[in-house]
């Protein structure tokens, strides 16, 4: 717990800074956290796939990933979506032309696709955070992302409580996955939901229901409810994924932080999430 704690504690400050630092301070702060996460989450990823030409991808991944955030800081929906467009198009077409350079063999054709589902995976979605983060000028993005950020963690947390707890009962509990990920429990995701659906309910009448983009007011209490059980069953999604692909590389961490583990092992609950909230965001300040 201690090496944890010392490992997650300059993360935390960051993060801190990030988001509650005024102005363009926070917001330099939160670029450095994020191309932070895309660099070392690409790396750990390729490097758990040991692909043919898996540096030439993971740069390539890296690139393009860090376009996603850039474009991000400029919140025009119709211009987001045309960088988002022209990026991976971008990609596709330069990792079809690394193919073409190195040979069209099965195994170069296998790195291709496996490079495309990656990016799609982690760098198209860890891309979402960005954009909610610079959604307002007047930073009330930043204060939904915190929301997001914050209930989907707390998911994770009561979900590893109610598992490690119902674990102990003389017949253990109910396993979710054997397969990919053994201490995953039905009690678990029961757990993380309640957690996660009361720490929704209270951001709603701590401040959430004032929070306005672009003048309008997203969020109703029926709203709080939805994501409170939408973060716990995304955030378990987002685990999964990560544990299969973790399994499938024989590997427990994704990376080598002390008491962490690596950052996909970090990000893993938030990358189905960001898509969604980001959405629903984006659908209801259009109303």
């Amino acid at each position: 717990m201690i090496q944890r704690l010392q490992s997650a504690l300059p993360l935390l400050v960051l993060v801190a800074l990030a988001f509650f630092l005024p102005g363009g301070y926070g917001s330099l702060f939160f670029l450095v956290f994020a191309f932070g996460m895309l660099f070392f989450g690409c790396h750990e990823l390729f490097t758990m796939l040991n692909l043919a030409h898996g540096k030439v991808f993971n740069g390539l991944a890296f690139i393009c990933g860090a376009g996603f955030i850039l474009g991000a800081m400029f919140p025009a929906v119709g211009l987001q979506y045309l960088i988002d467009t022209l990026l991976l198009a971008l990609f596709c077409t330069t990792a079809f032309a690394v193919v073409l350079h190195y040979g069209p063999s099965i195994q170069n054709v296998h790195s291709l696709l496996v490079s495309l589902g990656v990016f799609l995976y982690f760098c198209w979605s860890l891309g979402f955070i960005p954009k909610i983060y610079f959604m307002d000028s007047n930073g009330h993005g930043r204060l939904l992302l915190l929301y997001m950020i914050a209930i989907t963690k707390l998911a994770d947390t009561g979900a590893y409580v109610a598992g490690t707890l119902t674990a102990k009962l003389p017949k253990g509990n109910h396993k979710l996955s054997k397969i990919i990920s053994p201490k995953k429990s039905w009690e678990g995701l029961i757990g993380g939901t309640v957690t996660s659906l009361a720490a929704s309910v209270g951001c709603y009448y701590w401040g959430v229901n004032a929070i306005s983009i672009n003048g309008q007011t997203p969020f109703g209490l029926a709203d709080a409810v939805i994501f409170g059980i939408i973060a716990s069953l995304l955030g378990l999604v987002g685990d999964l994924a990560e544990s299969a692909i973790k399994r499938a590389a024989n590997v427990k961490d994704s990376g080598h932080i002390p008491g962490i583990g690596g950052v996909l092992d970090t990000l893993d609950s938030l990358i189905p999430m960001a898509p969604v909230f980001y959405a629903f965001l984006v659908f209801r300040t259009a109303l």
